[in-house]
């Protein structure tokens, strides 16, 4: 049966707190019934809860959702529905929706609750009136309108056509619930199969970094909770498709589970089907509901709760499949990823329909690399990659599926491993390995500092550079080509030729398809051309910790990490003999300032010469050709010209 008794739903969805008053006296019929005896409806009324006021049922009784219109539903529902009162038990039950609520007969002036164990309801409390067969059913207030209802039912000689119309509803509800059982029987037999993932399959790493699990292809992890640190896994359905995994104290793991155990095993018990149950995992499923999978497990010093609801059978294997992959091995690489046959583009557009790639930020991958060309970048070797955050999503509005981070570089030596440049790549530099992610990264902190524990408002923050947890494990590697996955991320590496220089590219996601994605789009781009450079780009290149275009045929180079800058030729000679803390070009004048770290500042032409000795405390050019410098409070104003300073009053 599909649709309850509106009556029953308000009982079972009733929360707050109401009041029934058994009043006695020594004229009390009800001590003279000898044999059940029914009632019926004779009216409904409603009162506010907060001003206890009467509210009136007269308006908008046409709007179902109204107040006024559900006391209508109420009246049509005990239409079909009665109460009788059973003298040898001492007991009222009411009947609507082929089901009763059963609430005990007293003299004493106090609320008589309802037992609404089988029907799986809220509170409700039955008055009885002493001096006549007389009743009234009190539903607290709903949150929603505030509202108490009131159904009152007399004493009736005859109710058998309610009581026959009763007992063909519980019979009509019986043949759902058998037919539903037998439904569930054959779930059951599914499920019994035991755990199958029935796809391909990919590791990922949990927050905590202390645990790993196994899932099938369809599943994203659509969030990381630094806070709160749970993972959602999602499918082509949205996160209706998946379910969540939430990390947390061991001693509060076995707590957690119980309650979320003893909710879903929640009365009524006729509606309850459990369809696999062992000590630490649960699944069940409700009449017209979705199954409820329901797993706890410990790995390492974490606890990890997983729960989801599942509409399809085979989804629930999976789960089992999932819940028994949890353990503490660190992640494997995605073996699918090589096999020749797997084309993810067309997986992709199967799965979740077509998709797009786009940039998030920036001009586009093209623009990016014709910077990296410029003379100054090729020498230095910070600012050497252009970086790249591209979403994979069904459409360029939507919400992504997966998140792809991503570096190129050039080189002009032969490549004969991506996977030794990736595990030799600095910790400080960005390009070498994928982009961490950084929520992980911080939920791993906050767990192993311990306030994770003491349930602390906010996680640590990450110190720079991260721990370092980005050596790979390799699945494939050569000169041209790399795929495998760090602890936390799956990544790939291209090569393309690009003039005599080798462009490298590399990306990382957290979901193993996204990387021949990704790679296929790096593969399609149109590079742009490479420029006529200077001899020095190639001479000099990445000879230099930083380098800046200065003046034509000069740079601003800092020879290593640490050193202060000097001006350097075409050859890469010093065109002056010393290394300063700052420089500043003055090209309309044909000099330049250079300063000292204790700001001490002299000029000189673009031809090395000194002009001015290292004894100013500030030089300044107010027009093309006019220099002032300042020694202690005087000002000196010099005019350039010919190569030659000359001061003037």
């Amino acid at each position: 049966m599909s649709l309850r008794n509106v009556l029953v739903v308000l009982i079972l969805a009733a929360v707050a707190a109401g009041g029934v008053w058994v009043y006695f006296d020594t004229r009390n019929p009800w001590a003279a019934v000898n044999a059940p005896q029914p009632f019926l409806l004779t009216s409904v009324t409603a009162i506010d809860a907060e001003t206890q006021a009467p509210v009136d049922l007269t308006i908008d009784r046409d709007d179902p959702f109204s107040i006024a219109g559900f006391a209508v539903q109420i009246e049509e529902q005990m239409a079909e529905g009665y109460g009788l009162f059973d003298p040898d038990a001492q007991t009222f039950a009411v009947w609507a929706n082929g089901q009763a609520m059963v609430a005990p007969y007293t003299v004493e002036e106090a609320p008589a609750p309802f037992d609404v164990s089988q029907t799986g309801g809220g509170p409700a409390f039955a008055t009885y009136t002493p001096s006549e067969l007389s009743v009234t059913v009190t539903l607290p207030a709903d949150e929603f309108w505030g509202v108490i209802y009131r159904m009152h039912l007399d004493a009736v000689e005859d109710a058998s056509a309610q009581i026959a119309a009763q007992e063909q509803i519980a019979a009509d509800w019986d043949a759902v619930l058998a037919a539903w059982r037998a439904e569930m029987d054959g779930v059951a037999a599914i499920v019994d199969d035991g755990p199958s993932f029935l796809s391909e399959t990919y590791d990922l790493a949990l927050p905590g970094g202390q645990a790993t699990v196994t899932l099938p292809l369809w599943a994203y992890a659509g969030l990381n909770v630094p806070g709160f640190p749970r993972t959602e896994i999602n499918g082509p359905g949205g996160f209706g498709d998946g379910f969540r995994l939430l990390a947390m104290p061991p001693d509060a793991l076995d707590e957690a589970f119980i309650a979320e155990q003893d909710y879903a095993l929640r009365d009524p018990e006729a509606e309850l089907y459990v369809l696999h149950q062992t000590e630490d995992t649960l699944i069940s499923v409700r009449h017209e509901g979705a199954a409820s999978f329901l797993h706890r497990a410990q790995i390492g010093s974490l606890g990890y709760l997983m729960f989801a609801e599942v509409s399809q059978a085979d989804r629930l294997r999976t789960l089992l499949a999932i819940a028994d992959s949890l353990r503490s091995d660190p992640p494997a690489p995605a073996a699918f990823l090589t096999d020749p046959d797997f084309d993810a583009g067309a997986w992709l557009s199967e799965t979740y329909h077509p998709f797009v790639v786009s940039p998030q930020t920036g001009d586009g991958l093209a623009a990016e690399i014709a910077e990296l060309l410029e003379t100054s970048r090729l020498m230095g070797q910070l600012h050497t990659t252009a970086t790249f955050r591209w979403d994979i999503a069904e459409s360029e509005d939507a919400f992504p599926l997966y998140v792809v981070d991503g570096a190129c570089t050039l080189s002009l030596e032969p490549v004969s491993s991506l996977a030794d440049r990736h595990d030799a790549a600095p910790p400080d530099m960005l390009f070498g390995f994928a982009i961490e992610d950084i929520a992980f990264t911080r939920i791993a902190l906050f767990v192993e500092s311990g306030d994770f524990a003491a349930e602390a408002s906010a996680p640590v923050e990450v110190p720079h550079p991260a721990p370092e947890t980005r050596i790979g494990t390799w699945l494939l590697d050569g000169p041209t080509r790399a795929l495998g996955r760090t602890e936390h991320l799956h990544v790939g590496y291209l090569t393309r030729p690009l003039d005599d220089f080798t462009l490298i590219c590399g990306v990382s996601a957290n979901h193993p398809i996204a990387i021949p994605l990704a790679l296929a789009e790096i593969d399609a781009t149109d590079l742009p051309a490479v420029p006529d450079l200077p001899h020095e780009a190639r001479d000099f290149f990445r000879a230099f910790y930083t380098v800046q275009d200065f003046a034509p045929g000069l740079y601003q180079v800092i020879r290593e990490s640490g050193e202060q800058s000097r001006i350097i030729l075409a050859d890469g000679m010093d065109l002056i003999d010393r290394a300063y803390f700052m420089y500043r070009a003055y090209p309309e004048s044909g000099v330049f300032e250079a300063r000292t770290e204790d700001d001490l500042h002299t000029l000189y032409d673009f031809g090395g010469r000194q002009l001015l000795p290292l004894e100013y405390d500030d030089i300044q050019e107010q027009a093309p050709g006019e220099i002032w410098a300042r020694q202690d409070q005087t000002w000196f104003r010099y005019l350039v010209a010919d190569g030659s300073l000359t001061e003037v009053e």
